[in-house]
């Protein structure tokens, strides 16, 4: 469906395209309306939960009935989805271990926290830092229909280090709960709690490898070419 329905939004621009083409433009637009969908749940989460609790770390099991669960089995179904894709498609290409590591990490967390049904806080900040996914895969999209040296390409580049930021903050707030504050989680379900202290960990690395890169780049785009139109 979603396959048709970009043919015919993009024309000609898709009919340039070879079929691995095609398919990670559509891979790459169900991610983004997967993020954009995960986040709306995660901020209406967080509002409703300091609403309820007075606190970001809750984690009744009566969540887990309601949008939490939904967020979560959303969230699995999605990530299990891309895996097959990245595996597929993508295997031998630059990034895609890095990209399988970051999906078990989420899909092996969704796993316990439906299994335990209580720290339903941490999926809910974990979904905070798809802020920005949409804006890494509208850059995909962008080189995928020729759009490399439009302004917008430029623009989108700074959304994405700017969204990255926060993304590595909220990852590094959650290390922080965890290590610090998470001791009724942890009275809850010990091997959640352990699991989830470790996944963080490797999640929050991978997220500041990522971050180097995407810094690295963004100096480079921006002094590298005015070292060179001097």
């Amino acid at each position: 469906m979603l396959y048709m329905l970009l043919s015919v939004v993009l024309g000609k621009s898709w009919i340039k395209m070879n079929k691995v083409e095609k398919n990670k433009f559509t891979c790459t637009t169900m991610s983004s309306v997967h993020a954009v969908v995960l986040m709306i749940y995660a901020v209406d989460a967080v509002l409703d939960g300091w609403s309820r609790h007075g606190s970001i770390m809750w984690h009744s099991a009566e969540a887990y009935a309601g949008d939490i669960a939904f967020l979560t089995q959303f969230t699995a179904g999605y990530f299990l989805h891309d895996t097959f894709n990245q595996l597929y498609y993508n295997w031998g290409t630059s990034g895609v271990r890095d990209m399988l590591a970051h999906h078990g990490f989420f899909l092996s967390g969704c796993a316990l926290l439906l299994f335990y049904r209580v720290g339903a806080w941490l999926p809910m900040l974990w979904s905070l830092t798809e802020i920005s996914t949409p804006f890494i895969n509208l850059r995909v999209l962008l080189s995928l229909i020729g759009f490399k040296d439009h302004p917008v390409y430029m623009y989108n580049g700074l959304a994405i280090l700017l969204t990255f930021t926060g993304r590595v903050a909220v990852s590094l707030y959650i290390v922080y709960l965890l290590a610090t504050k998470a001791t009724e989680l942890r009275a809850a379900a010990p091997v959640l709690f352990y699991a989830q202290t470790a996944a963080s960990f490797l999640m929050t690395g991978l997220n500041l490898t990522w971050y180097s890169k995407i810094c690295s780049m963004s100096y480079y785009r921006v002094f590298g070419s005015k070292s060179k139109s001097e």
